[in-house]
């Protein structure tokens, strides 16, 4: 069996209803280039510690850490769908809220694990990427009051087999908040891959901590996946 995942495991059109919960999160969560990045490097150092590697050539070693940043190179949200989507732009007017994706795990349910993943938002039935590499974190600025839906690109493993679950949710963030978006996976290691799911969750950060806001069932449309070249 092929151990690529087939793009028909990649459900951005399934809702799933959030768990309930308050917990607090982190101030601080790097982006997830930069964290791919410092494990990459991890590995290439405990590699050049190894006998076997010291015995490689220049060339070798180089194509091994080439590889390793390949890797992070590449966003969940292509290796899913195959599509290279394109960036969102903040919102920049004083009616703006601002929505953070983590994996805080503080946020985990009883079932669920948050997962880093690859935060998209859907504007105009269209999906956008909140990451660009280094340079941006997980979160962007939108206008509050109007109907956004979001999600996370996450990798779910089973063995040696894997696959991506994204449901994208919907809900209306109001100006001046800021929003929390967990995407869970709901099952352990041991969990069938057919039985594997995630769970995308939204808070709101208040005073008395984060609390979960309410989402809709369903998209108002589906959201196109397509690049701009």
């Amino acid at each position: 069996m092929s151990l690529l995942p087939p793009r028909c495991l990649f459900n951005h059109s399934r809702l799933t209803s959030p768990s309930t919960g308050r917990q607090n999160v982190a101030r601080f969560v790097p982006s997830a280039a930069l964290r791919c990045r410092l494990l990459s490097t991890l590995v290439i150092q405990k590699l050049e510690r190894s006998i076997v590697f010291r015995k490689l050539s220049g060339r070798a070693v180089m194509v091994i850490a080439a590889l390793a940043l390949c890797a992070c190179a590449t966003p969940n949200s292509k290796r899913a769908t195959g599509v290279t989507l394109p960036v969102a732009s903040g919102y920049q007017g004083d009616d703006a809220a601002e929505i953070e994706f983590s994996h805080n795990q503080n946020f985990k349910s009883p079932r669920g694990t948050p997962l880093m993943g690859d935060p998209l938002v859907c504007r105009e039935s269209r999906a956008y990427r909140v990451t660009d590499g280094d340079t941006s974190k997980d979160s962007i600025r939108i206008k509050g009051g109007d109907e956004i839906s979001v999600t996370s690109v996450v990798r779910l493993e089973s063995g040696n087999l894997y696959k991506y679950c994204a449901p994208f949710v919907a809900f209306v963030p109001e100006a001046g908040g800021r929003y929390i978006v967990v995407n869970e996976r709901i099952g352990g290691f041991s969990t069938p891959m057919r039985d594997l799911t995630c769970r995308v969750a939204v808070y709101k950060q208040t005073g008395d901590g984060p609390v979960r806001v309410a989402q809709s069932n369903q998209q108002k449309s589906r959201c196109e996946f397509r690049s701009d070249d």
